[in-house]
């Protein structure tokens, strides 16, 4: 299994959040502009990866999934499944809006009001708000997940 202590997590979150803010404004910056700044060629895609980047950290990238699940006779999808995890969702190509509304993050106001108002503005690219929500989402399921498959629980923390 994953070796990864409550204090060992517990330190990667604390970095992994000094991290979000740099990232967002990165991705708002590339935004803004018309010129690709950074190297980035889609918003959703580089903060897809920067949430994969929070799964490598914590050890369950799908290539940890495959050994933990084979560790317990199950297939990856049975892990996921016995033990809820969240941050799998991360793995899929799809917009940011739409895996924050599967998540149950994004609130319908959010999503009818400020959502339009804010593609408007940067011509439909991620927002520096969203994308923050976004990070903060994902960290907290790569997170959440880390704790689940080393058998921590909330009252642990």
């Amino acid at each position: 299994m994953c070796l990864l202590t409550e204090d060992v997590i517990k330190v990667k979150e604390e970095e992994l959040k000094n991290r979000i803010w740099k990232t967002a404004l990165m991705v708002a910056v590339t935004d803004a502009s018309s010129i690709d700044v950074f190297g980035i060629s889609s918003t959703d895609d580089y903060l897809l990866k920067e949430a994969h980047f929070y799964r490598e950290q914590f050890q369950i990238t799908d290539a940890h999934l495959e050994k933990y699940a084979s560790d317990e006779g199950k297939t990856k999808q049975e892990f996921i499944e016995c033990k809820k995890l969240k941050s799998t969702i991360f793995s899929h190509s799809a917009k940011i809006p739409m895996l924050l509304k599967m998540l149950g993050k994004s609130s319908p106001k959010v999503n009818v009001i400020l959502l339009p108002l804010l593609t408007a503005v940067t011509s439909d690219a991620v927002s520096f708000g969203i994308a923050m929500k976004f990070l903060h989402v994902a960290l907290n399921a790569a997170v959440e997940d880390a704790r689940k498959i080393n058998g921590f629980t909330q009252s642990d923390n």
